[in-house]
């Protein structure tokens, strides 16, 4: 099998973050600083420790610990079931996580009325 790394389109080609370098005189780890929000590479000449920083590297994300995790609160709605919006509206009013994830898990997390019967 062999091994293929991510290309990006940049000037009207694919190409891959070292051939990107090689044109725009730029550190590698420039471009893939660059590319954060687009791409994750999973496969690509990325070390697993830059791959980690790269996802967490946003500056605007509101991360929290809870249950022993850090994910972000979009992270956490998605974990719960929930709508990001409502999320983000109960911690702007003040809730905690721990509030938050109880109410969304009543709220949410409720099995519907077609699994709640019996056959």
């Amino acid at each position: 099998m062999s091994y293929e790394p991510q290309k990006y389109m940049f000037r009207g080609r694919l190409r891959t973050v070292n051939e990107i370098a090689e044109l725009t005189g730029r550190h590698p780890q420039a471009i893939y600083d660059r590319r954060q929000g687009s791409y994750i590479p999973d496969n690509a000449e990325v070390e697993k420790r830059v791959r980690e920083r790269l996802k967490n590297a946003h500056g605007r994300a509101h991360y929290v610990t809870f249950e022993g995790k850090r994910l972000s609160l979009k992270d956490w709605a998605r974990e719960f079931g929930m709508p990001y919006t409502t999320a983000q509206l109960w911690r702007r009013k003040g809730m905690s996580i721990e509030e938050i994830a109880t109410k969304a898990r009543a709220t949410y997390l409720q099995p519907s009325a077609a699994d709640r019967r019996q056959p």
